[in-house]
């Protein structure tokens, strides 16, 4: 801090604070406040009061005036959406927009303690008025009592329609024929000119929604209808201005697929929105009745023939205004799930539940055998240490629950009718499996398999990288970028067919000459490659050469499996596999290991094929092939 003399550091101080009151506009005093009440009811903030007007919190207008407020603190830009009508203002600014006409207030926004404030005309816009009270406080009110909004929301997975008024409200719902359309009447209710031009969405029933003025105190909401359909009325007990309108969902098909069709047999129903449902059991003669809520028939009642089989036939109904009734006719056992279909919320699958009737684990061979009475409903996944198959809407016997062959497996049953059965893989191990099927489906045979490069550690060394672009072809092509994009897409396919893959770079990062060889040399790897693109003063020189360190044979045989898989993958001219004693990365490696020159970027025909991603992963493909082949795998 610096001392001044005398009296001069309190006349600097009284300065500097003068010219911030005056050159920060923007700055709202606090010591003026106000309470603020809203239709009778303390509002929770207060008013201010600057220059002779009332300022309010833009929180207000979100809260209680119902509007999208966003203001950007770094530019001073304010907007309210309120219905169909945008009102962008400016800090300090007098001048507003208001559905994009030009206007003026009387006041400006201003801002005060990390908060904005907007004076009470704005309010007015919106069509607050207000109140004439006594004493020490602002009283605000709607000029009427206005339906403000109607919003699309959700009930229960289910579209619904939000309605909003400025106080509470009595109405009256009923539907109406020819053409089909549901009415509700609002008492009181007067219509808000900011709603002009909302647009809502639509699902069926519902096609259209208008409104207008009914009667003198009456206002008169129409919902349009593709066909009449059940609705339920939810009023929201915390906001007796607030109420939902919810359509049942449209049963739009129904099926019964046999045994060995799409996973049959199964009575399945779809839906415009998911639906819920509960299911009760009638003998003499045998019937599974499944009553579905919230829903309407898109048609008349009908019936669906079965196959004789599980089902004789199946009756649909609408039970009541918002049950559809579905009566299965059975033949067998009554044990079933109805559920709906994990990926297709919208359809409901009915299924008898199946008795899993055998379960079987060859070690040696690693073979899993599954059988049950009817078709197999199974989802199967990797997990750690092991893979799971889960088998849906089924169950086990006695005699599986207490035997079979149970080695290497764990058995389990879920709620609500499903098992569970955990196959046991060491850690580390990459497998990878295939699935065989009965006809029927009523059997199945998993074969787990090991990975090809189960356990190997490869490790790869694009060329180049940082400040070193390595070659650049004539359309300005570096050489760094084609050999990192070539080592992702090997990584890839490598650690797919189980290897671990470590990378000398991943990014566009830079590393000496002889740092490469000491990062390849700290890890175990069965084989190293760093990869190149070439460059010659003749543009005409053209195709793949692959460098060894010589008197090393495995380094050899690596070079003529990576030569021979590449050139066939690509169609590129195999240039020469080459020795080269003083190339630094094969010398200094310990491993077999390759340098790879993959065309080049001097050529321009074979640098217009380096630019195209499909040609990048043929590289890719033909460098992992060769891998493959020189490891034994293929």
């Amino acid at each position: 801090m610096f001392k001044l003399a005398g009296n001069k550091w309190v006349y600097v101080y009284v300065l500097v604070s003068l010219m911030v009151a005056f050159f920060s506009p923007s700055l709202l005093p606090a010591e003026n406040t106000r309470p603020l009440f809203f239709e009778g009811r303390a509002v929770n903030g207060e008013a201010r009061i600057y220059q002779g007007c009332f300022y309010l919190p833009l929180s207000f207008f979100s809260e209680y005036l119902h509007t999208a407020a966003v203001w950007d603190k770094e530019t001073g830009k304010i907007q309210l959406q309120a219905g169909a009508h945008l009102l962008t203002m400016q800090e300090d600014a007098a001048e507003i927009s208001w559905g994009g006409e030009k206007r003026r207030l009387a006041a400006t926004p201003r801002q005060a303690e990390g908060g904005l404030w907007l004076p009470v005309e704005v309010a007015k816009f919106l069509g607050v008025r207000e109140e004439k009270t006594t004493g020490e406080r602002l009283s605000l009110s709607w000029e009427k009592n206005y339906l403000l909004s109607i919003r699309n929301t959700d009930y229960q997975g289910r579209p619904a329609f939000l309605f909003q008024t400025a106080r509470p409200f009595t109405y009256e719902a009923f539907l109406l024929e020819d053409p089909a359309r549901l009415v509700i009447d609002f008492q009181g209710v007067d219509s808000y000119p900011l709603m002009t031009g909302v647009e809502l969405a639509t699902s069926p029933p519902v096609t259209g929604i208008r409104s207008s003025r009914f009667s003198e105190d009456k206002l008169r909401v129409v919902f349009d209808l593709s066909r009449l359909a059940g609705y339920r009325i939810v009023e929201a007990a915390e906001d007796p201005a607030k109420l939902q309108v919810v359509f049942n969902s449209l049963l739009t098909d129904a099926g019964y697929l046999p045994a060995g069709e799409e996973g049959g047999p199964l009575v399945y129903v779809e839906t415009s929105h998911p639906v819920s449902s509960r299911s009760s059991f009638l003998p003499d003669p045998d019937r599974l009745v499944v009553d579905i809520s919230d829903a309407t028939l898109a048609g008349e009642a009908m019936t669906i023939p079965g196959d004789g089989d599980w089902v004789e036939q199946v009756r649909i109904s609408q039970f009541d205004p918002h049950t559809i009734r579905l009566v299965l006719y059975i033949n067998g056992a009554h044990d079933h799930v109805a559920a709906a279909v994990r990926d297709r919320p919208n359809r409901l699958e009915i299924r008898p539940t199946q008795e899993i009737t055998g379960i079987d684990w060859n070690d040696r061979e690693k073979r899993l055998q599954i059988k049950s009475t009817g078709p197999l409903q199974e989802e199967i996944r990797k997990i750690p240490g092991g893979l799971v198959v889960e088998l849906r809407d089924a169950v086990l016997t006695d005699t599986v629950q207490n035997g079979g062959n149970r080695e290497g497996i764990k058995v389990a049953t879920e709620d609500p009718s499903g098992v569970r059965v955990e196959v046991a893989i060491p850690e580390g191990r990459a497998y990878d499996y295939r699935v065989e099927f009965a006809k029927d489906k009523r059997e199945m045979v998993l074969t787990i398999t090991q990975l090809p490069l189960s356990g190997k550690v490869i490790i790869l060394d694009p060329g180049h990288g940082g400040i070193d672009a390595g070659a650049i072809g004539t359309r300005g092509t570096r050489e760094k970028e084609i050999n990192l994009d070539v080592a992702l897409r090997l990584k890839k396919r490598l650690e797919e067919a189980g290897a671990r893959v470590v990378m000398t770079r991943e990014d566009d990062s830079y590393l000496g000459l002889y740092e490469r060889p000491a990062v390849v040399n700290r890890f175990d790897g069965v084989l190293a490659i760093s990869l190149h693109a070439n460059f010659h003063p003749n543009p005409k020189v053209r195709g793949v050469e692959v460098f060894y360190h010589p008197g090393r044979e495995s380094s050899r045989k690596l070079a003529e499996y990576i030569f021979t898989s590449i050139t066939k993958a690509t169609g590129l001219t195999g240039r020469s596999i080459k020795t080269d004693k003083e190339m630094v990365f094969p010398r200094e490696t310990q491993m077999p290991s390759v340098l790879v020159e993959m065309g080049f970027l001097s050529n321009r025909q074979e640098e217009e094929l380096f630019r195209k991603s499909e040609f990048r992963e043929k590289l890719a493909a033909g460098l992992f092939l060769g891998i493959l082949r020189y490891l034994g795998g293929e």
